[in-house]
């Protein structure tokens, strides 16, 4: 009976922890070009990485867009908080499959400060839209950035409930399927 209690206990927790993380990150926009039609779907950056207290995961950020004009692909942000770097690759491994981002889209690394992290930088890639829903599906997802020559590694995925781009990928694949043509 107490491991009953303490398997609904432990369920509720982890629930009501994961719904806040996606309460205190910032979620999807859609929005609509008022120029063409265009239609688009963000995903502001979220960190990517496991709690620092028990990793040593990099602060990994990610964010990702769609737009209607390039209905099979999505484009990445990929960044690292805390640290000025020249963004220069993404590679993730999910459930074992590797997907590399390519060259960056931008030719120069974004330089953010804010007031939590120091400064961030970060990078755009694309990826075709079904590499995309293998990262999304995937129970755990290795992420590494290349910048400097340095690597900046972390992990998040289903297998990970407290990262916040763990809980992203859903909403934005159900608005995808919602607009997609």
């Amino acid at each position: 009976m107490r491991i009953i209690i303490f398997t609904i206990l432990i369920t509720i927790i982890i629930s009501g922890c994961a719904s806040l993380n996606d309460a205190m990150t910032p979620g999807l926009q859609v929005s609509e070009s008022d120029f063409d039609g265009t239609k688009f779907i963000s995903q502001p950056v979220v960190g990517a990485n496991r709690p620092s207290l028990s990793t040593s995961d990099a602060r990994n950020q990610l964010g990702f867009n769609w737009e209607s004009k390039t209905p099979n692909e999505i484009y990445l942000t990929v960044g690292v908080a805390g640290d000025i770097a020249n963004v220069q690759a993404a590679e993730f491994i999910a459930d074992e499959i590797p997907i590399t981002a390519g060259q960056p889209i931008d030719i120069l690394t974004t330089f953010k400060t804010t007031k939590y992290f120091g400064t961030n930088s970060s990078n755009r890639f694309k990826i075709t839209l079904a590499d995309f829903k293998k990262i999304a599906a995937a129970h755990i997802v290795k992420y590494r950035i290349t910048a400097n020559g340095k690597e900046y590694t972390s992990r998040f995925g289903k297998e990970y409930p407290f990262v916040p781009a763990s809980g992203k990928f859903e909403p934005f694949l159900n608005k995808l399927t919602e607009l997609k043509p």
